[in-house]
């Protein structure tokens, strides 16, 4: 991979190294630098790193400073064209990346835990053209996004958990929002033999809003709809997991649904 332009993988045939950092923890302070996910936005949180630093302090109460660079083929699928067909890469040719800064304000202590925060990114030039409306009329225009979010749980006993989530582009002109609620019931535990859980969940995230999914082996960025899943310990160190989507893809008001299982072996 390339360190100075973010870009490597799947866009230009290269082995890609996706994660690389050194990190300090000092008490009630934490520092890491080199390639890292980015972590704060919990509706969106991307698989693929940014380049940079983040900082952490505090205890119950807790600061998080982001800020680096993205790759900007990241945004491949951001675009939908009038007719609600996604496009291909959505950004003028020989633009690599985006800057990226975030902050995060969180507070956590016995059964409840909430955040918010903001997330900033400017940079690539966009190929509007390959845009939704009303931004078609344009031939270029610089990619920038400004991302408001809240985030808040609680637990109710060793059982019951319920979150909620909420983001807002005040850049965007159009599916600029996203949100989510979601319960949860027990849970499989790695270690202990026939535990399980489940959950039940409505999520709507505009993908303006929420660029990458963090649901996206359920609900994905663009799509909204109910979300249900449960996980299964088979054995000690292996567990089941299943999930059902069923809903819409928002810009296309067509209907969508998906079905994904996963297998986890530990060792």
């Amino acid at each position: 991979t390339k360190l100075d332009s973010d870009k490597g993988g799947l866009y230009d045939g290269k082995v890609e190294l996706k994660r690389v950092w050194a990190e300090g923890h000092y008490d009630n302070f934490n520092v890491k630098l080199g390639k890292l996910p980015n972590a704060i936005n919990l509706l969106s949180t991307t698989d693929d790193p940014y380049s940079g630093a983040a900082v952490t302090f505090g205890n119950d109460l807790k600061v998080t400073l982001e800020a680096g660079r993205l790759d900007a083929t990241q945004f491949i699928d951001m675009g939908r064209d009038i007719k609600g067909q996604w496009k291909d890469n959505i950004f003028k040719d020989g633009d690599d990346t985006v800057n990226f800064q975030a902050i995060n304000i969180g507070y956590a202590k016995n059964k409840f835990y909430g955040n918010m925060g903001y997330e900033h990114m400017d940079g690539a030039m966009l190929d509007v053209d390959k845009l939704v409306k009303p931004y078609t009329n344009d031939n270029d225009s610089e990619y920038k996004a400004n991302i408001w979010f809240a985030n808040a749980g609680y637990r109710f006993d060793h059982n019951s958990f319920f979150k909620a989530e909420y983001a807002q582009n005040t850049e965007a002109d159009n599916y600029d929002n996203a949100y989510s609620f979601e319960y949860d019931y027990k849970g499989a535990q790695q270690q202990n033999k026939g535990s399980w859980g489940m959950y039940l969940a409505y999520r709507n995230l505009g993908q303006y809003a929420a660029p990458w999914s963090t649901y996206g082996d359920g609900v994905d960025g663009g799509q909204k709809g109910i979300e249900v899943g449960t996980g299964y310990t088979l054995f000690k160190n292996v567990q089941l997991f299943a999930k059902y989507f069923n809903g819409k893809d928002i810009a296309a008001d067509k209907d969508a649904e998906k079905l994904f299982g996963r297998i986890d072996v530990f060792f």
